[in-house]
Parts: structure tokens; C-alpha cells; sequence
């Protein structure tokens, strides 16, 4: 686990104290539904660092029992905030700080467990649609309303977590719809990004009913519609 809470100090009275979030490398399934270990890639690791920063996630996981991968892990960020790094990009540094890394779920389960006296509460994520799914408002108020309680939000690389993992999660989130087809294979940085927007946020849905069109659009129904018509004159 890397060290952070030296930062916590300029973060404010918003961060999500009960909210976490791993990439879960195993299990998961690869394109034969075989279960693996799946490749770290070294872009999440700064991606994601950046989108828990952004939403003032407390900390982001990384969960691998490859111990070269590990290594690897421990090197991005201990350059990017003891190293060299740090002083290039402070804000960088700030990122990776909130980075926590594990051989196992359990280890993370019980880092949290430690400091909660208390188990959290695993949240699944799935591009597959199940039975036991749940919408996004009905997590984000149970979240807010038992702020006592941690959660633990899971997004697994490869081709998914595992089934018997999600039947582990008391709660799992509905997938992300496709728009205007039936291609649905965000990248783990896209999806976590959508994910995370959509639990964290508070209000903004009635602020933009309540402001109706933004002024400056040139059709209020679909801007894309006028965007496309102006290459289309280019052309």
C-alpha cells in the first residue's frame, strides 16, 4: 500500500470518506470466459489515480497477483511521488498518492475493515445485464445516507469479473447503455469515468432541468445535428 495521508489535509470536507474503487485483475474472464489474471496497463494507473482525485475518491485500488506487475506498479508511483516525478508534475504526484496496491481482493477488504471496523460493502460492475441489478440513483443515496457504512466499488479488467465474484457484490450497478447500436465495449477508464459521474454526483440532473437549454446552442434538441451540418458544408 502506498503511503497518503500526508494529502488528505488539502482535500477539503468533500471527500467521499465511505467510497473506494479497485481494478480487479483476477479474477476475470478473458475472450473464452476461461478465468485469468489479466495485463496490467500502466495508463490505468494514471487515469484512474485521476478520476478517484477528481471525484475525491479516498483511495483506488489496484488488484494483481502477478508480482512483475506489482513491481511495475510500485515504480509508477513511487517516481511519481518521491521520485523525480514529483517535483515535475505536483499535480501528478497529488493523483498517484491516493494509488493502493494488493495481491488480493481480500487484502483490500480487510485494509478497509481495519480502518472502518467494519467489512464494506462490495459493489460489482458488469457490461452483462443481470437480475439482481440496481440503478445508479438507489446506490448513490444508500451511499450518502449510511455514511458510516464503506463501499467498495469493483471494475474488472479482461472481459469482466467473474460471475461468482458479482454474486459475492450485495449490490451490483445496471451496465452502461449503448447509444444508437449495440456495440458496448467502453475501455475500463471510459466505463469508470461514466460510473463514477454518475454516483457522485448531487443535483446537477435538477440544476440543468431547472436552467433548461444552455444558450449558444444552435439546436437545443441535438446539437450534434448542427455540428455535423457545418462539416458537411465544409465538405
Amino acid at each position: 500500500m502506498t503511503k497518503i495521508d500526508g494529502f488528505y489535509a488539502n482535500w477539503g470536507r468533500n471527500i467521499r470518506n465511505n467510497q473506494y474503487f479497485a481494478l480487479v485483475h483476477y479474477p476475470v474472464y478473458n475472450r473464452n470466459r476461461e478465468v485469468v489474471a489479466a495485463s496490467l496497463t500502466p495508463i490505468d494507473v494514471h487515469d484512474l489515480a485521476r478520476l478517484a482525485r477528481t471525484y475525491s475518491i479516498k483511495r483506488f485500488f489496484l488488484v494483481t497477483p502477478l508480482e512483475g506487475q506489482r513491481v511495475l506498479v510500485q515504480r509508477i508511483v513511487h517516481y511519481w511521488t518521491d521520485g523525480l516525478g514529483a517535483g515535475y508534475n505536483p499535480r501528478r504526484r497529488e493523483a498517484l498518492s491516493c494509488v493502493g496496491l494488493a495481491e488480493t481482493l481480500d487484502e483490500v477488504k480487510q485494509w478497509i475493515h481495519e480502518r472502518w471496523g467494519r467489512a464494506p460493502l462490495l459493489v460489482g460492475t458488469t457490461a452483462r445485464h443481470l437480475p439482481k441489478a440496481v440503478d445508479y440513483q438507489q446506490i448513490r443515496r444508500q451511499m450518502e445516507e449510511n455514511s458510516d457504512q464503506p463501499y467498495l466499488l469493483l471494475f474488472g479488467t479482461g472481459w469482466g469479473l467473474t460471475d461468482e465474484l458479482l454474486d459475492s457484490c450485495p449490490f451490483v450497478l445496471k451496465p452502461i447503455e449503448p447509444c444508437g447500436g449495440n456495440y458496448n465495449h467502453l475501455s475500463i477508464r471510459s466505463a469508470a469515468a461514466i460510473v463514477l459521474d454518475r454516483l457522485c454526483r448531487q443535483g446537477s440532473e435538477s440544476a440543468r432541468e431547472e436552467k433548461g437549454p444552455q444558450s449558444g446552442r444552435l439546436h437545443p434538441k441535438n446539437p450534434l445535428i448542427d455540428s455535423m451540418s457545418i462539416f458537411k458544408n465544409i465538405e
